[in-house]
């Protein structure tokens, strides 16, 4: 990894030295304040108050047919009832975009290095990642095709047996038609290899921790259930969605996704307490679960350059090898598996106008969120709600 760092670091400074070009640097900073019921997405409804701080940074060197932009972005979450959830989230980041067959084409590469750094009780979380990418867009018979890879390594620093090496392949289709309907289909496979071979299931002495295998959090008596090799996890995805333009402010979006996985030995947590994200691949990984998902959208435009969106998603999450327990950890029915049916409904409002020289754009957002989800397995049958407003600074 370190090595990789440094001839990442060589590479955007030599381009960076080597480009006669017009430099442009960027600064956006953002903040939002956030009411969740239910932050850590269990049947206990437990609510906190969220904040969230983000600062960007980016040079761009802008050449005949390229661009090329080096940039970093720090953010800070806070709790405020629950701090030891409390986070720090660094990225940097090389991306490179140029015009290719007789500029008719786009070539999108770039590499980037992330880290997460948790207080002691969620220090599980910590990790360092590495990602490069690669794809292509370009136009045929009036249509728009893209695609690419991704190579992703996550190193969990406490937790060996999440780590992993993942490839990433997909196709997007475009096509854009008179009646100004557009039409999107997507197909993606991901390939996750763990590090760590063999895997150890864990569990852990409630009588000290609370809760359900104690997932309420703190420190108990660890004791090893099995060890099973796990290699390798397989996940398959299809989309397709449909936009249609119905005036010249009103857009309408349908999309059905479908998730499969190849097998159950995805790995995930259930034996110590969430932290806080959106993608928490440490207790829900996408490649633990498979089903259909569907979402509707509109978006309206109003005077004064206020946008509108709301939409409503519902997805089936059905983890195979994974059995549903009630709240004493005991296998529900028949050896069920987890079933989830997750429905959630969202409405945003955003307004962007310029104040001055040096604020180039403001971005003002309020969003409302309503999370629904029924499952077999107690501990995921919640429902909640989350309230978040904030701004945006481009300098």
């Amino acid at each position: 990894m370190k090595r990789i760092i440094l001839i990442a670091a060589i590479l955007g400074i030599f381009q960076l030295a080597t480009h006669q070009l017009f430099a442009e640097t960027g600064v956006t900073a953002s903040l939002y304040y956030s009411y969740d019921s239910n932050a850590f997405h269990n049947y206990l409804g437990m609510s906190d108050n969220i904040g969230k701080g983000t600062i960007y940074f980016n040079h761009d060197s802008n050449g005949e047919n390229e661009i090329f932009r080096v940039y970093y972005q720090g953010s800070y979450y806070q709790f405020q009832n629950y701090r030891d959830r409390n986070f720090l989230y660094h990225e940097l980041g090389f991306a490179y975009v140029r015009s290719i067959l007789e500029q008719n084409a786009y070539l999108y590469s770039g590499i980037k290095f992330s880290n997460r750094s948790n207080k002691e009780l969620y220090s599980y979380y910590d990790y360092n990642q590495f990602l490069a990418y690669v794809n292509i867009k370009s136009p045929w018979l009036g249509n728009h095709i893209q695609g690419g890879y991704r190579l992703r390594e996550r190193t969990y620093k406490n937790l060996d047996g999440f780590s992993y090496w993942e490839h990433y392949f997909f196709l997007r289709f475009n096509r854009a038609f008179e009646t100004k309907t557009s039409l999107t289909m997507e197909s993606s496979y991901g390939y996750k290899n763990y590090l760590a071979q063999t895997f150890v299931t864990t569990a852990y002495d409630s009588t000290f921790m609370g809760g359900r295998s104690g997932r309420m959090g703190g420190r108990g008596v660890r004791t090893i259930v099995s060890v099973e090799d796990v290699p390798s996890a397989q996940l398959w995805t299809s989309s397709i969605r449909v936009g249609q333009s119905v005036t010249a402010t009103t857009g309408l979006s349908v999309q059905v996704l479908y998730r499969y996985n190849f097998d159950s030995e995805a790995r995930y947590l259930t034996a110590i307490q969430s932290g806080y994200t959106t993608e928490d691949e440490l207790f829900d990984d996408p490649y633990s679960y498979k089903g259909l998902e569907y979402m509707f959208q509109i978006t309206q435009l109003l005077p004064k350059g206020i946008q509108l969106t709301t939409s409503f998603t519902q997805t089936r999450k059905f983890y195979p090898g994974h059995l549903a327990q009630d709240l004493e950890g005991n296998p529900v029915g028949n050896q069920q598996y987890r079933d989830d049916r997750l429905s959630y409904f969202y409405f945003g409002v955003e307004k962007s106008f310029s104040i001055g020289k040096i604020v180039k754009s403001t971005t003002l957002f309020s969003d409302f969120y309503w999370i629904d989800n029924r499952s077999n397995d107690a501990y995921y049958m919640y429902k909640g709600h989350l309230i978040l407003s904030g701004l945006s600074l481009n300098f």
